[in-house]
């Protein structure tokens, strides 16, 4: 059975766009860098603002622009690199209710 590639997540995606680009960001411009959709930039950025990674700045007219912070900022509580496969196989859930 192949392995299932492992692929970043939009959080990341837009983490490391912010990151390399230093400098002001849109959304339009973020689609464009990650690929992901506007919703899914919009979540990625909400998450991401909420722990203090990135911040925005709003302009009268409703434009937000995004900007990452210093990574000292960063109040996540752990950062996983890298995924593992759990090592032990999950039990089996037995039913709610027993047999009808």
């Amino acid at each position: 059975m192949p392995r299932k590639l492992k692929e970043a997540t939009c959080t990341t995606r837009v983490l490391e766009a912010l990151r390399s680009r230093d400098d002001f960001t849109d959304s339009l411009l973020l689609r464009s860098l990650t690929g992901c959709s506007l919703n899914q930039i919009s979540a990625a950025c909400t998450h991401l603002r909420k722990y203090r990674v990135i911040d925005v700045v709003i302009e009268p007219d409703g434009r937000a622009w995004w900007f990452a912070l210093p990574p000292e900022s960063d109040a996540r509580q752990y950062h996983v690199d890298e995924r593992t496969p759990e090592s032990a196989p999950r039990k089996k859930r037995r039913a709610a209710h027993g047999p009808r």
